[in-house]
């Protein structure tokens, strides 16, 4: 999934409606203190916020618009966000608040976005953690990382809706974004040697056409739980 446009209404520090087209690729927002980079990344996180809210039950509810976070000169505030799919399809929602004592403008719009997240759902069901399923998360301004301990003692969950779950999206750190991402490394490597010594024990069996796959599931290790791996390795006289 990506984010194609994003654009606020009323919301903080914005007054007249602003519009970000985003590239496909990386994004860097810059500019002096104040000048708004913090009101675009929280401003779409609360749009994502109802994302997640939807993958992890069909009327979940993400973030609101509080009375704080409308601007001081307007009585209504929208964030509209619009992203696409892998396959290019492209859907929108759009989050309408009024201030108290004020109704908003127009009534907020999931329409398009419950056609996409319950699509997601289907495909949970029907393949669990198979499923793939975007990193949505903000980190705050301070990432040195200083902590981050160079061995990992403890393995981290990878079911993606975990993190959903754990309502992690706004409460993130850099340090276990690192923890995560240098797990997920070290299980790719180690799959990775595993192939390669399936591989090479492969070409000491030779070619006889009787030789077949058969499928293992791997064992629970020390540092933690595996899941969803297989351990293939191809025998004769089966």
């Amino acid at each position: 999934m990506r984010i194609k446009s994003f654009s606020m209404t009323g919301y903080r520090g914005v007054r007249e409606t602003q519009t970000i087209s985003l590239s496909p690729h990386m994004n860097i927002l810059f500019g002096e203190n104040g000048a708004g980079k913090s009101t675009v990344l929280y401003g779409m996180m609360t749009a994502l916020s109802w994302f997640a809210a939807r993958v992890r039950s069909t009327y979940g509810n993400g973030e609101l618009i509080g009375d704080r976070d409308i601007n001081n000169r307007c009585d209504h505030a929208e964030l509209s966000i619009t992203c696409s799919t892998g396959d290019g399809r492209a859907f929108t929602w759009s989050i309408h608040t009024g201030r108290s004592g004020f109704e908003p403008l127009e009534k907020s719009d999931y329409s398009e976005l419950n056609v996409i997240t319950r699509s997601v759902q289907r495909k949970r069901e029907a393949h669990g953690v198979e499923v793939s399923l975007p990193i949505i998360a903000l980190y705050p301004t301070d990432r040195r990382g200083l902590d981050i301990p160079v061995r990992m003692q403890k393995r981290c969950t990878f079911d993606p809706i975990a993190l959903y779950e754990r309502d992690e999206i706004r409460n993130s750190t850099f340090t276990a974004f690192s923890k995560w991402c240098r797990d997920q490394q070290a299980i790719e490597y180690e799959d990775r040697i595993e192939d390669e010594a399936a591989g090479s024990s492969l070409n000491t069996v030779g070619r006889s056409s009787k030789l077949s796959w058969r499928t293992f599931p791997i064992f629970t290790s020390n540092s933690g739980h595996r899941k969803d791996c297989t351990l293939r390795k191809r025998i004769s006289g089966s």
